[in-house]
């Protein structure tokens, strides 16, 4: 899981030492839990887990790759428009470039 994936860098590169001390905690893997999800498999009674490993030392961790391209965006400031499920109740949607409403009216280009 994407979240998941930079909570487990951020406690892997010390990111909760002020929290917890010396020594800083080794990443020993992630679990989210949808509270509101029965995990139907094994008991309904009781919510999903989806369990992920740590990072290991001798492997890419997919988590680098999602924060080297994210702090990229930022730095070039190249957001790209893209349509979503959030769409429906963005604030910027007369403004956006992939919507019809975001068009400009002289020439049909994106603004």
């Amino acid at each position: 899981h994407p979240q998941l994936g930079v909570y487990q860098l951020v406690v892997g590169n010390g990111g909760v030492r002020e929290l917890v001390g010396e020594p800083a905690p080794q990443c020993g893997g992630a679990e989210l839990v949808q509270l509101r999800i029965p995990d139907s498999a094994k008991n309904p009674e009781f919510p999903k887990v989806q369990p992920q490993d740590p990072p290991h030392p001798d492997a890419p961790f997919f988590a680098y790759e999602q924060l080297t391209k994210a702090v990229k965006t930022v730095r070039t400031e190249q957001f790209d428009a893209t349509r979503g499920d959030a769409c429906t109740f963005c604030s910027f949607r007369s403004l956006c470039p992939a919507q019809p409403e975001g068009q400009s009216i002289l020439s049909g280009e994106a603004r």
